[in-house]
């Protein structure tokens, strides 16, 4: 019995592990022809991409304000979707992160 119990926990965690996405870092996004590079304005971004789905105020250690981050839940279509967030700094884009949905 307990061997069971083991073998579907075991189970559970596997299937688990293979259900986690994997975004990972960019320096470019093409999206309908258009390219978004690092140190492109986030008016840039918002002509390639549209308004973000949020938008994310971050902080510093002191609570001062240390840029913005934009996530993007669903941009393309068919087998090319992805969500994609988009760190910005200064005024720059300073971090893309790419992720295919399934």
């Amino acid at each position: 019995m307990m061997r069971i119990a083991i073998a579907a926990l075991l189970a559970l965690m596997v299937g688990a592990a293979g259900a986690q996405s994997q975004a990972s870092e960019t320096s470019t996004i093409r999206e309908g022809g258009k390219l978004i590079r690092l140190g492109d304005s986030p008016a840039k971004v918002h002509q390639v991409l549209g308004p973000p789905d949020t938008k994310m105020q971050l902080e510093n250690s002191r609570g001062g304000a240390a840029g913005m981050r934009w996530d993007y839940y669903s941009a393309g279509s068919g087998y090319q979707k992805r969500a994609y967030t988009i760190t910005i700094n200064g005024g720059r884009v300073v971090r893309m992160t790419s992720e295919a949905l399934r």
